[in-house]
């Protein structure tokens, strides 16, 4: 039996564009084996299985599609990373819950607002729960 390739890729969910080493990002896959697409779904099977990364160059900064496979990537919807050389799954992208964290950032004279994102999970919510509320019982 022939050994399974396949190529991954971490991309920013909301850019679209690959991210750097130990960053978390959606899990884009293409193998051989992944099927083709929904039936009479033409828009849809273009955007989720044959989904094209963007990379931007440094010397231009110009964001360029990435296309190292010719028929694109699966998005998978599970969020993760490559860290440490090992590819970490921590849930999916639906699962997350986006916090604006704003903070003040001093320019000269003025204070300015710079907003962040944190990103909590819907597991840990529960899992915290759970540990913290006596009688709580997951459904």
């Amino acid at each position: 039996m022939p050994a399974l390739t396949a190529t991954l890729a971490i991309v920013d969910p909301e850019t679209k564009a690959l991210c750097q080493p130990n960053r978390v990002g959606e899990i884009w896959v293409d193998s051989p084996s992944i099927a083709f697409g929904f039936w009479e779904l033409p828009r849809h099977s273009q955007t989720i299985f044959h989904a094209v990364p963007l990379i931007v160059p440094i010397d231009t900064m110009v964001p360029e599609a990435y296309d190292p496979v010719p028929a694109g990537f699966l998005r998978t919807g599970l969020l993760g990373g490559l860290i440490e050389g090992r590819v970490v799954v921590f849930g999916l992208t639906e699962d997350r819950i986006q916090q604006e964290v704003i903070q003040d950032v001093k320019a000269t004279d003025a204070v300015l607002e710079d907003a962040q994102y944190e990103y909590h999970y819907t597991t840990d919510l529960v899992n915290t729960i759970m540990q913290r509320i006596i009688g709580f019982t997951a459904w």
